[in-house]
């Protein structure tokens, strides 16, 4: 089956939309894999999370705010995509900065699509999200307005409170796609184990009911009623699960898999889980100096799309 539009995984990978999940800067390695090495930088945070009693959910609760606590955050990424019968591989970077409302970001994906090499970025700059794609040869460019996003929450009284893991949207980034997990799936599953030769967490998550509903549209009375959703009704391009490795001293999010479950043998009923979108992160640095100039975005002559009002639509947020 071909894909439907070979622009729509890179859109999904960054998250364009909070509507039904965040799958933000989602990818794989190609090739050899990266080891799976933990961070350098100075006064990272110890966890012990050892005990058998630390349930999933607030384990990774955990990790978003130890995420969202750090000074800087950079790293490497590969990414592996298939979907629509189709194998993709690609490459990029992720940096970061909290120093102010909005954190300083920076990430930038590259994937071989046929002839072209297509580009997505972000960068927000303490004052605007930009996004820039390049793909198939044509470019587009939007803005959000993150100082209009942040005064319409503070009038709304939805700013972030330290510890408050709910209402906060986030413009994109390792924290906002870990919100997103946490609010689309149900993790009830964790287990100690190792990425390469690194002890991590392996969670694995379900769709939380209410997000089946929503997908499912035909299936939303059965499913609000409590009877077991028919998964093989997602569309091709949405995973079942996902799995995700959280570093188990520094609780950062090394790898996440997007998975779907296929069935090998309909008679022996043999069912086997396909990796559709894989992410690794490596050679990552926490609370070290980032060149401020790398979070710097110059739009040059291009047409501008702003995206805010749309962006505050969807937080039901009003700009006055």
């Amino acid at each position: 089956m071909k894909p439907k539009s070979p622009s729509f995984p890179l859109s999904w990978l960054f998250g364009a939309s909070l509507a039904a999940f965040s799958m933000a800067a989602a990818g794989a390695q190609t090739g050899e894999a990266p080891a799976a090495t933990g961070p350098t930088g100075e006064n990272q945070t110890q966890h012990d999370a050892s005990s058998p009693a630390k349930q999933p959910q607030g384990l990774l609760e955990e990790a978003i705010l130890t995420l969202e606590s750090r000074h800087s955050i950079s790293a490497r990424i590969r990414h592996r995509i298939e979907l629509f019968g189709n194998q993709l591989v690609g490459s990029g970077i992720y940096l970061e900065e909290r120093s102010g409302p909005y954190p300083l970001l920076r990430q930038e994906l590259k994937i071989q699509l046929t002839d072209h090499v297509s580009t997505l970025l972000q960068v927000c700059d303490g004052r605007y999200l930009w996004t820039y794609r390049e793909l198939l040869g044509e470019r587009t460019l939007s803005q959000i307005d993150a100082v209009r996003v942040a005064r319409a929450m503070e009038r709304a009284g939805r700013m972030p409170q330290p510890g408050n893991i709910d209402g906060w949207p986030g413009l994109g980034g390792l924290p906002r796609l870990l919100r997103g997990l946490h609010r689309a799936f149900h993790f009830a599953r964790v287990e100690q184990t190792r990425l390469r030769q690194l002890p991590t967490w392996r969670f694995v998550g379900q769709w939380k009911a209410d997000q089946l509903a929503s997908i499912l549209p035909k299936q939303k009375d059965a499913i609000e009623k409590g009877q077991p959703a028919d998964l093989s009704r997602l569309p091709e391009h949405l995973p079942d699960h996902v799995i995700l490795w959280l570093g188990k001293e520094d609780l950062f999010p090394y790898r996440i898999e997007y998975c779907r479950r296929v069935e090998r043998s309909r008679a022996e009923g043999q069912v086997e889980s396909r990796v559709l979108v894989a992410m690794e992160l490596f050679e990552v640095n926490l609370n070290l100096p980032i060149n401020p100039a790398r979070f710097v975005y110059n739009p040059g002559d291009m047409k501008i799309s702003d995206r805010t009002d749309a962006f505050l639509e969807r937080l039901n947020l009003k700009d006055e």
